[in-house]
């Protein structure tokens, strides 16, 4: 048989080359190299040098070579993995799989070639559900990440040629390679995934696997799944205040050192950790840094915290829920730490953080506010470039604060409308199989109506607070049709204990999930732009399809130190849904939230966390924070072998 091998000097090519010769075949092949070219005339090989996305080279190469059958065996992957940027490292491939793919087709069927063999992969781009064994029947994941999206695009485009081609076409699943050419990356994840399936790319003695290969080396998931960096940043501005205007200028400067370089594994698992995000946002660099500014407003009317009019225009820190600081401690307390930034915040645990771009109002009196805005989020929080906003994202936001008691010393209520539209041409992160969310280019238009409601009761033993918050949401997400919910119940309880102060909490909230991917709805809650820390202070989970019940200790033996230690219990809502974590977008070409499948399982984690933040001087802060995470059985799924989480970091904080 006379057959053309396209791509004959890669990993595969090179040992399918002599295997042809051997068994008496005549062999036409491609390469790029002319120095490769000779290796292969060597053989005994007829070659043509050409590109492989060159079509008028590749349609004569064909018709000059008159084949039986053409084997497409194209990629290109040499040099050093960036599973960190995976869709850039595969680009040239992923252009091999589509336009590479047509011309070859193309080419075989004016030359009459009656079979056609191509190359696939199977591995990463498997859907993570039903048992370790996968056929063709099912498919490829249909939530990949998002950095893998366009592999996974490339992949399927050339299988659906090759399958649906008037001829004889014939496509192979190879899983991982390792051995003589292959990727090291690929080596490295082959030793930390014995549960894969891998192909031995074999040398010309067909030499069996070496039991000693698995000895040495270092896994991917292990070494860069721990890491160490160092943030920091600065806020200097000047702000003038007058009677009935007022401006500041602010700005920002983070700077992050010894980002992690590799910590991002291909889907499910993704981007490991913080650093992995600030990496991966920050194209790939170590130490980035930047100066940007952070908040220019000006103001007219009342001041914060005075009756009156006041009207703000520019750019400026916002936090849904903190509009209005109430008079009694407790409840001030209570909406700082429990209810501000829920759906709407700075992101301030991280070193760049958020502003928002745009105009507000507000009208205050005796203790009552009617606050409007309508903004757009600035670009930052991991990426420390935070000068632009995010195109085609926009916000509008209304509430009415009011104090209420309903028999207790002090009691307050919010009601509030947020409308969000995000016109990117962006695929969406949600449930539905990959090509579906890839098809569907209709905006995301969501309205959130909520509120909440804070009361303290005095009792013998000390005052009880209740807290209540909650949200339903209608709108459109692409082409689905949306509505959601998400409440929160806690209670706490300030003892009078001695002199370590205590306060303890319990709580519960839920987001709903989306439970059937496949029913033209969208369920999942929507968190739209958070600050995530707040209520995870581990952050690795959100609101959207998270279900939590957690305690909370908090002692304070001295004004100066508070001491808090909390245990938390999250499950996904709907074992049908994602894995969600994110904050809302912060680049034009990143949706903002990631979600990884569960499995068709339920528990996320157990959280145990112990926070010691101490003020030598009003002007100083140092806080250090310790958190451990036992898998539950999603995680368990995704990071086999991986272990629990683990979290610490020392934080300075100084104010002048």
């Amino acid at each position: 048989m006379r057959v053309f091998v396209a791509g004959a000097t890669g990993v595969i090519g090179r040992h399918l080359i002599p295997q042809l010769i051997s068994a008496g075949h005549e062999v036409v092949a491609t390469t790029r190299s002319t120095e490769k070219a000779e290796e292969l005339r060597s053989l005994g090989v007829e070659t043509v040098v050409a590109d492989g996305l060159d079509g008028e080279a590749i349609t004569r190469a064909v018709a000059d070579a008159a084949p039986e059958a053409v084997v497409h065996e194209m990629t290109a992957l040499a040099g050093k993995a960036n599973l960190r940027r995976f869709d850039r490292w595969f680009a040239t491939t992923n252009q091999l799989r589509t336009k590479g793919t047509d011309i070859l087709l193309a080419a075989a069927r004016e030359a009459r070639v009656p079979r056609f063999v191509a190359q696939s992969y199977t591995g990463w781009n498997n859907p993570r559900t039903g048992g370790p064994v996968k056929t063709e029947a099912d498919g490829f994941d249909p939530h990949p990440l998002e950095e893998q999206q366009q592999s996974l695009a490339a992949m399927g485009h050339l299988e659906r040629a090759v399958l649906d081609a008037p001829l004889e076409g014939i496509v192979l699943r190879y899983g991982n390679l390792y051995g003589p050419g292959a990727s090291d990356a690929l080596v490295e994840l082959w030793q930390c995934n014995a549960a894969g399936r891998y192909i031995h790319a074999v040398d010309q003695h067909d030499a069996p696997l070496d039991p000693n290969f698995l000895g040495g080396g270092r896994c991917v998931s292990d070494a860069e799944g721990r890491y160490k960096f160092l943030g920091s940043f600065l806020r200097a501005g000047l702000r003038q205040q007058r009677r009935g205007f007022a401006w500041r200028i602010e700005l920002m400067a983070p700077l992050l050192l010894g980002l992690p370089d590799d910590a991002v594994l291909p889907a499910p698992q993704g981007q490991l950790g913080q650093g992995a995000s600030y990496a991966a946002a920050n194209d790939g660099r170590t130490s980035p840094g930047d100066v940007f500014p952070k908040e220019i407003f000006f103001r007219l009317g009342a001041p914060p915290g005075r009756d009156g009019h006041s009207f703000r225009a520019g750019r400026f820190d916002f936090s849904d829920g903190a509009e209005i600081v109430p008079e009694d401690a407790t409840l001030a307390r209570l909406k700082r730490e429990r209810i501000a930034q829920r759906l709407l915040g700075p992101f301030g645990f991280t070193h760049v953080m958020r502003s928002y771009d745009g105009a507000q109002y507000s009208f205050t009196t005796r203790g009552r506010q009617l606050w409007v805005m309508a903004v757009r989020p600035t670009t930052g929080v991991f990426d420390t470039d935070g000068w632009g906003w995010v195109d085609d994202v926009s916000v509008l936001y209304g509430a009415l604060t009011f104090p209420l008691r309903l028999g207790g010393d002090a009691g307050e209520a919010r009601l509030f409308a947020l409308w969000y539209e995000d016109t990117r041409d962006l695929a969406k992160t949600d449930n539905r199989p990959s090509p579906a969310r890839d098809a569907d280019t209709d905006p995301v238009r969501v309205t959130t109506l909520g509120g909440h409601l804070l009361q303290v009761i005095p009792t013998p033993s000390g005052p009880v607070d209740l807290l209540l918050w909650g949200a339903v949401q209608t709108g459109a997400w692409g082409a689905l049709d949306h509505g959601a919910i998400a409440g929160a119940l806690e209670i706490g309880i300030q003892p009078r204990i001695g002199a370590l102060r205590p306060w303890l909490r319990l709580g519960l909230f839920r987001g709903s999930g989306d439970g059937d991917p496949l029913d033209g709805d969208h369920d999942t809650f929507f968190q739209v732009l958070p600050t995530p820390r707040p209520y995870a202070r581990f952050p690795f989970y959100d609101f959207n399809n998270t279900t939590e019940v957690f305690t909370d200790l908090t002692l304070r033996p001295h004004d100066r130190v508070t001491v808090r230690a909390g245990a938390h219990g999250v499950r996904l809502s709907e074992p049908e849904d994602l894995w969600y974590i994110g904050g809302g977008p912060f680049e034009d070409e990143t949706f903002g939230y990631s979600g990884r499948p569960g499995g068709g399982a339920r528990g996320l984690a157990t959280i145990a966390d112990l926070s010691v933040a101490v003020t030598p001087a009003a002007w100083v802060t140092v806080e250090a924070y310790a958190a451990l995470a036992l898998e539950g059985d999603v995680i368990r799924s995704i990071y086999p072998g991986a272990g629990n989480g683990r979290l610490a970091y020392l934080e300075v904080e100084l104010l002048r």
